[in-house]
């Protein structure tokens, strides 16, 4: 069997559905360790307009992003919480254990996004978001050969784990491959996003949590 076939091979056989979301004690699956009781949100900026935007949660400043940018996960109390990048603003409740993606959208408004976890550690598990102004966007192998991840609607999200392994991937539309990704490495127990901004343009994003804010 050639390298590219064992890699498809692989790849098969390692997508599985996802599980229930993590309990609280899980996430030990991102260091370090942040306390007891926390929940995760991130900020990514859809809003094609010049210039940094400050990201701030009730009202102190975590981060400043540029259009297409993602930050890692801030770690916040559980309950209600007031974020806003720029002039948008959005108060949510959040969950012990859970993650979440607030989307500045190309409108101006804010979006929020519950995020899976990835609660196998022997697993990689790929986020999908499409939040470009194309429909039913799937995530293939370069080739196209196989589905990794099935259409996703404009401004939802799917996701899949699979084994770890390196692969090149690409968004395709049907049959019709619309960006390439590149050979990315997919570590055992990490989360990815492709994110799709609404210029067609990708972001691959490494989860990672930040607990020093």
């Amino acid at each position: 069997m050639n390298q590219l076939a064992l890699v498809l091979t692989v790849i098969m056989l390692g997508v599985t559905p996802l599980q229930h979301p993590m309990a609280a004690d899980d996430t030990g699956l991102y260091d370090p360790v942040p306390p007891e009781g926390s929940a995760f949100v991130r900020f990514v900026s859809d809003y094609e307009i010049s210039g940094s935007k400050p990201v701030k949660v009730n009202g102190k400043t975590y981060d400043y992003l540029d259009y297409k940018e993602a930050s890692s996960y801030f770690v916040f109390p559980a309950g209600d919480i007031n974020a806003q990048v720029g002039e948008a603003s959005k108060k949510f409740p959040v969950e012990e254990g859970r993650f979440y993606t607030a989307i500045l959208a190309e409108n101006g408004t804010m979006n929020i996004q519950a995020d899976p976890e990835n609660d196998n550690q022997a697993k990689a598990q790929i986020l999908l978001y499409n939040l470009s102004g194309q429909d039913n966007l799937s995530l293939k192998t370069a080739d196209g050969a196989i589905e990794v991840i099935p259409p996703v609607g404009h401004g939802k999200m799917s996701n899949k784990q699979i084994n770890p392994v390196r692969v090149s991937l690409a968004i395709y539309n049907g049959d019709k491959k619309i960006k390439d990704l590149g050979s990315v490495s997919l570590e055992r127990s990490q989360s990815y996003s492709a994110i799709l901004a609404s210029g067609d343009d990708i972001n691959w994003v490494k989860a990672t949590t930040n607990t020093t804010r």
